[in-house]
């Protein structure tokens, strides 16, 4: 049950307020203004019966598709973009909300403790960076992040298939999930096999169907993997994954130490964790590893500031460091995202071209210091790396314990 007290509810009703007027006068983000014109090309396409392809953004452009069907409808005139904009952001202002509740009913699930769940909704909620990047920014990652956070929850109450089933919507929004699918199913066969069987049938079923569709509209098998394997030659969608497949590819992504923390991580999991109540650490460690090898990926961060919120209320850690990993993630995204078109930042022009000014006096001094190349991400990545050794001795700790007992 989602309950807060008459104080919170007020404050909650009054920067739900704020958040919407945010998200109508705000400059949006180019991502955002792309996001739109594929809303837009993908509902003209399903109007008419055909199913529109935009590559790994397929999932979330037909998600979007309605909410521009929407626009449309609504008595008004067409031209005013500030309406545009505002419709457009419905789904990111809903889904915000519900990535709250969601946090909510699993620190619940997790502690029993409703002052605790109360807690993680207002953290999350009152989040001055899911404010700006998520409402601001147009960051529609919030969106696949909710069916993560969703699939979480179904696992602390053991509903294993629709848990999966949550997971492959997420995947089919945004390709993330996928990269934890190891990692939960490691766990979840700590529940047995026919768990595991119903979480993997439940997740692959999905995925399965999405792939038939992309048969009929292509005509065969070999059609499809020749577009995924086109477009898998592109730099943009290998930097969607956050690190280059091919060793021409010039990109500060880093595929080799992502992949051999992976592996390291599915170590230190299969051989030192406890068995997990949940889908939450095994997602969140595979999550802080791709920030902590991809750093310059700071605005797909919502994909994993949900799990870090629930994490940080159910096993009580210091509020220092869950405070600098936010500070400074805002400065890797202010610095590295906001410099170069500063003025289409916010309402706050001045404040980027002083950053602006800062950037170019460090780059003068020493033009191998970078402030948003070098020292803000590499004191994000520290903070995850120390996130994630937080949360690897935990487990282990635990699990010591337990075999001591």
């Amino acid at each position: 049950m989602f309950s807060l007290s008459r104080r919170s509810i007020s404050l909650v009703l009054l920067v739900g307020v704020l958040k919407v007027l945010l998200s109508a006068v705000a400059k949006v983000a180019s991502d955002f203004s792309n996001f739109t014109q594929m809303a837009k090309y993908d509902f003209v396409s399903l109007a008419h019966g055909i199913l529109p392809f935009n590559g790994v953004y397929t999932g979330i452009g037909i998600f979007l598709a309605p909410f521009y069907g929407f626009w449309l409808a609504l008595p008004i005139s067409h031209t005013n973009d500030l309406l545009l904009v505002l419709a457009m952001k419905v789904p990111v202002i809903v889904f915000d909300f519900l990535a709250g509740a969601l946090i909510y009913l699993v620190i619940k699930a997790a502690t029993m403790s409703s002052s605790y769940a109360r807690k993680g909704f207002l953290i999350w909620y009152l989040n001055p960076y899911n404010i700006l990047l998520i409402l601001m920014w147009g960051s529609v990652d919030v969106i696949p992040a909710v069916f993560l956070l969703l699939a979480i929850l179904l696992s602390y109450k053991r509903k294993w298939s629709p848990a999966g089933l949550s997971l492959a919507v997420a995947s089919i929004l945004r390709l993330f999930p996928i990269l934890l699918f190891p990692a939960v199913l490691l766990c979840v066969l700590r529940q047995g096999r026919r768990a595991a069987a119903s979480f993997t049938a439940s997740f692959l079923a999905p995925l399965a169907g999405a792939c038939g569709l992309l048969i009929m509209m292509f005509g065969s098998l070999q059609a499809v993997v020749n577009i995924f394997a086109n477009l898998a030659l592109q730099e943009s969608y290998l930097i969607f994954f956050g690190y280059p497949l091919l060793p021409d590819v010039s990109s500060f992504y880093n595929l080799r130490l992502a992949l051999l923390m992976f592996a390291l991580q599915l170590y230190v999991m299969k051989r030192f964790w406890k068995t997990p109540s949940s889908l939450l650490s095994p997602s969140l460690a595979f999550l802080l590893i791709l920030f902590a090898a991809t750093p310059q990926m700071i605005y797909h961060f919502n994909w994993v500031t949900p799990l870090l919120t629930a994490d940080y209320v159910i096993n009580r850690r210091r509020p220092r460091l869950f405070f600098l990993l936010f500070v400074s993630a805002f400065l890797v995204w202010f610095s590295g995202i906001g410099l170069p078109t500063g003025d289409r930042l916010l309402l706050f022009p001045s404040y980027t071209q002083g950053l602006r000014a800062a950037a170019e006096l460090l780059s003068t001094i020493s033009p191998t210091l970078s402030i948003s190349h070098i020292l803000f991400p590499g004191i994000f990545v520290g903070l995850l790396l120390c996130f994630l050794i937080s949360l690897n001795a935990r487990s282990m700790r635990l699990f010591a314990g337990r075999k001591n007992s």
